[in-house]
Formats: C-alpha cells, sequence, structure tokens
C-alpha cells in the first residue's frame, strides 16, 4: 500500500494563506475564551469601546450575571485583538459590536454580532481540545509536524484535523463509521451523532480523503483503525495525542537538559 509523497494532498496544507478578517476574528474570540475566560453571551455583547486602554494596556468592561467588571487582559490577547481590529477598520466605531459576522462573498464585516452558535461552536472547540492537553496552536503545529509518510501517520492526522476543525470528541471519533462520511468529490459532511451532521471544511475534507484513498476501508465498519481488525478506542486516541506532544517536546526538552536557553 502506498503512502502520499511529499508536497502532495495533505502536505500542501503547510502553504498557509494571509489570514481573512473572520480568521483573526475567531483567533481573537478564542483568545477571550482562553485568556479572559468570559462565557459566551458576554463576549456576544461587547462592544468596541468595552476594549480600552489605561496607559500602555488594555482592559475588558464585561458584563456578567448583571455585574460589570473591569480585567487588565493579557499582552497575548492584546496582540489578537489588535490584530483584528487593524484589518477590520472598526476600532473608532466605539458603540458597536466588536465581533461581527462578516458579509459572504466580500469577507469584509458587517453590522451585526456574530452568532451565539457561533462562539458556542468555538467555546465547545477549546474545551474538546483541552481534554486531550490540545490547544488551537498545538493541535495545528503537530499537523504541520506529522508527516503524510505512513498509513498510521495519515491516519493521525485525520484524527487531529476532526478535533480541530469539526470539534469531535475521541468518543465520537472511536465510534466513527465509514457510513458516517459521505464524499462526493466536491464537498463533504460527515455524521458525528445522531443528530449532529456536519459540513466539513475544506482543510479537513482533504485530510480524510488523503486517509480513506490510503486505508481503502470495507464498507459499514469503523473507519479509524489501529489495524484491519481492530478499531481505535478513545484511549487509544488519547494515547496516540500524548505520544505525538512527548515526541514534538522532546527535543526541547533535551535542549534545556544540556543546559541551553533561550538566551544562548
Amino acid at each position: 500500500m502506498s503512502v502520499l509523497e511529499p508536497q502532495t494532498g495533505s502536505d500542501q496544507l503547510a502553504d498557509r494563506p494571509t489570514p481573512t478578517i473572520a480568521k483573526l476574528r475567531d483567533q481573537a474570540i478564542i483568545g477571550v475564551l482562553r485568556y479572559a475566560n468570559a462565557p459566551v453571551d458576554a463576549i456576544i455583547a461587547l462592544r468596541v469601546e468595552d476594549y480600552y486602554p489605561i496607559g500602555n494596556r488594555r482592559w475588558f468592561r464585561t458584563v456578567q450575571n448583571g455585574i460589570e467588571r473591569h480585567e487588565l487582559i493579557d499582552v497575548k490577547l492584546e496582540n489578537l485583538i489588535d490584530k483584528y481590529l487593524l484589518a477590520s477598520g472598526i476600532e473608532n466605531e466605539l458603540h458597536t459590536p466588536l465581533f461581527r459576522a462578516t458579509l459572504s462573498g466580500s469577507g469584509k464585516v458587517s453590522s451585526r454580532p456574530v452568532h451565539r452558535f457561533y462562539v458556542a461552536k468555538l467555546a465547545r472547540q477549546i474545551t474538546n481540545l483541552r481534554s486531550v492537553h490540545l490547544t488551537l496552536d498545538n493541535a495545528e503545529h503537530l499537523l504541520d509536524k506529522i508527516r503524510p509518510t505512513s498509513r498510521e501517520n495519515i491516519r493521525d492526522r485525520a484524527i487531529i484535523g476532526m478535533m480541530l476543525h469539526v470539534s469531535a470528541t475521541p468518543r465520537e471519533i472511536a465510534a466513527f463509521r465509514t457510513s458516517d462520511y459521505l464524499d462526493n468529490g466536491d464537498w463533504c459532511c460527515i455524521k458525528l451523532a445522531r443528530s449532529r451532521i456536519v459540513e466539513v471544511p475544506k482543510a479537513l475534507h482533504v485530510l480524510l480523503r488523503d486517509y480513506v484513498r490510503v486505508e481503502n476501508p470495507p464498507q459499514d465498519t469503523l473507519l479509524f483503525r489501529v489495524d484491519r481488525s481492530r478499531g481505535m478506542t478513545a484511549a487509544n486516541i488519547e494515547k496516540m495525542i500524548r505520544r505525538w506532544l512527548n515526541e514534538i517536546h522532546a527535543p526541547r526538552r533535551r535542549f534545556a537538559l544540556h543546559g541551553f536557553t533561550d538566551s544562548n
């Protein structure tokens, strides 16, 4: 059984385009969820004026359970929001929503706040990733570092892609069957639960297509398997992710053990 050659298929995902306004907005929302620990409704209610300076630092004004809170925000979050404001050009529209929906086709921001369902989906994504010690950053880092040079690597890339792009849990992935995967070549949908059918984004579509092409699984069997006879369990998936995280971080730990630091 052959595997993908370098610079083809999923390997092309490393060539990433300049972030769109929607991508920068999502990164800023995720930053608020991660660093400010704000609930979904408080994020939707934020106005541009609620992100304000005192001295050379930025603060947030949020309302949670009817109580107004003012919080000094993390420098990393400042950077994420500043990039979004610069790209969207709304920094002077003080009384308007901070996080807005984008206009179809143009990619520019509208006057409407981003939908609550969408922010809740981002929050669920963070929670699911965190359950296996992943973040959006290190999940994307794993996809960059795991080369599609073997069946197992291609399988692992598809599994991590499902967690990253559609917020699938290890339990949902372990129960995922070939009959839950529908791909007509142009678009792809998957069924993660009895009533949860998800349209797959292009990046995940490529990862799943690569794996199915290499694995060629029989009809109506578990899609992700340890071998031809045994399906992956949720515990297998969690162990696989820990192994990749350890492998990715091992060179850094060895570097530190030899007495080197970033200042050397």
